[in-house]
């Protein structure tokens, strides 16, 4: 049985089938690295688009687009003339600062 199991080719060529199988093994791990890359940059792409979509809902990119933040000196939001009175100082939020303006007369 053993001089049957020495003369298989397996044995013969035993070389050749050990590069055989050290190439199934490359190609097996040139496809996993692959296949890891492209998931990668789909990943990449996929976090890219959120960030951009976050940054558009950003109140700092508001003000970039010329709008501006005002709140009163106890840092209360105006969003109506009615949250304000003459004579009140207010503090303005623009997209590259903040300066403090007064207010001298309402209008509706």
């Amino acid at each position: 049985k053993l001089e049957y199991l020495v003369s298989r080719p397996v044995f013969k060529t035993k070389d050749k089938f050990y590069k055989d199988k050290m190439q199934e093994v490359d190609d097996l791990v040139q496809k996993l690295s692959s296949h890891y890359k492209r998931l990668l940059t789909q990943d990449f792409n996929h976090y890219d688009k959120l960030i951009g979509q976050l940054e558009q809902l950003s109140p700092l990119m508001t003000l970039k687009r010329g709008y501006s933040l005002v709140t009163t000196a106890q840092d209360k939001m105006v969003k109506s003339i009615q949250d304000v009175e003459a004579e009140q100082m207010l503090h303005i939020t623009v997209s590259d600062g903040t300066f403090t303006a007064k207010v001298y007369e309402k209008e509706k």
